[in-house]
């Protein structure tokens, strides 16, 4: 399995900066408000699962989730898929020295 190039996804959720730093041994960081929350390494062709809890105003919660999936290993090509409280919150296609492709989702 090729090593991605470094990736660096920065979004913000309710006034939270969330960041998804995609490093070496394809390793993925989940940040937030700059403070790393989990960090997690793939083994060849295993899903990376990151997650955290999110608290917003009025002790409301969100559920983070992040999988950094291999559909096409022997290309090198990897998705992140994230979602909150289950649902869609974006995709990243990414590749080893190659720009990430990034779909948004409205979501609360």
């Amino acid at each position: 399995m090729p090593e991605l190039s470094r990736h660096d996804i920065a979004l913000t959720f309710h006034g939270w900066r969330v960041n998804f730093v995609i490093g070496p041994g394809n390793s993925v960081g989940l940040f937030v408000n700059e403070c790393l929350r989990k960090e997690r390494t793939a083994a060849p062709g295993d899903v990376v699962y990151v997650w955290t809890n999110l608290e917003l105003a009025w002790e409301e919660h969100r559920w983070l989730e992040a999988r950094l999936v291999w559909p096409d290993a022997a290309a090198g090509g990897a998705r992140l898929h994230a979602t909150i409280n289950g649902e869609t919150w974006f995709v990243v296609e990414l590749s080893a020295g190659a720009e990430a492709l990034l779909t948004l989702s409205p979501i609360d």
